[in-house]
């Protein structure tokens, strides 16, 4: 497992190249594009609710990732797992198919 200190240095660009890491950091902002496609949308071609949360958690690991924490090798050594306490979504429009979010 990588810690921050061992990535120091790095930019956030070649960190996510090293890691695999979907994404960048900008302005201390993660950005993760996300293309919604058919199996996310309902009947109508909008985006179903729950799947904002598959979005949200994708983008969570994936920040992990880029800020160099290995969460299988975290758990695997120490036992410790990121969890999920508290989830709040406000729902302001919708999106739809074939949308970049």
């Amino acid at each position: 497992m990588r810690t921050a200190e061992a990535t120091a240095g790095k930019t956030a660009r070649g960190d996510a190249e090293e890691s695999g890491a979907s994404g960048r950091l900008e302005a201390g902002l993660h950005r993760l594009p996300v293309r919604v496609y058919w199996e996310d949308t309902d009947g109508g071609g909008i985006v179903y609710y729950a799947n904002y949360l598959k979005f949200a958690e994708r983008a969570r690991t994936e920040l992990l990732r880029l800020s160099g924490i290995d969460q299988s090798a975290l758990m695997a050594d120490s036992g410790l797992v990121f969890t999920v306490r508290r989830c709040v979504a406000d729902y302001r429009r919708p999106a739809r198919l074939d949308d970049r979010l």
